[in-house]
């Protein structure tokens, strides 16, 4: 059983049904967060938990960090009038966001989780040899080192072209050489 807690306006019900094999006929629950509050991401994933799914998928934790009272905001509530970069706003929201990480990789269950991406575009020679644009992801909408917690970690480009960029998921070959079981 699959559930999601999706920031994104519900817009992960236009999935579903068209991904089968599961017990669930739309293929997956969704749990809307208005509210993107990492108390409100800890209480999605104690939710799924509770009741049991086997996996959550977090669309998109990106919404944690620079959404509706994510941790953005919360530094600038916190600081008041002071500067942004305020040591109180900061002394604030960070214990926030390492509670929603910890709840994150700490879960019993699966979680997954999307990032939006700062975007830019590149000129290159397309296949006809013409100047085209291309966009290009450079860096996840999160709090820098975000993506050193995980286990797996892969990006995908606008051709929906997944690459790994990092797995943890380590075995060893019948001569006990370490290999890295989703290399290549």
């Amino acid at each position: 059983r699959i559930a999601v807690a999706d920031s994104e306006k519900e817009s992960s019900l236009e999935y579903a049904g068209i991904f089968p094999g599961t017990q669930q006929p739309s293929g997956f629950d969704v749990m809307a967060l208005d509210d993107c509050s990492p108390e409100s991401y800890i209480a999605a994933i104690d939710a799924a938990v509770k009741e049991g799914y086997d996996g959550l998928l977090i669309d998109s934790v990106s919404h944690e960090w620079a959404g509706k009272n994510g941790i953005l905001e919360s530094v600038d509530k916190a600081a008041g009038d002071d500067a942004y970069f305020s040591k109180k706003g900061w002394r604030a929201a960070t214990p926030k966001h390492t509670r929603f990480i910890e709840k994150v990789v700490g879960s019993p269950i699966h979680v997954v989780v999307t990032m939006r991406v700062k975007s830019e575009y590149v000129i290159e020679k397309n296949a006809e040899g013409k100047n085209a644009p291309r966009k290009i992801g450079l860096q996840p909408i999160q709090r820098d080192g975000f993506d050193y917690e995980f286990s797996i970690l892969a990006s995908m480009d606008t051709e929906h072209n997944m690459r790994i960029t990092k797995s943890r998921c380590l075995d060893r070959d019948e001569g006990g050489k370490l290999l890295n079981a989703l290399e290549g």
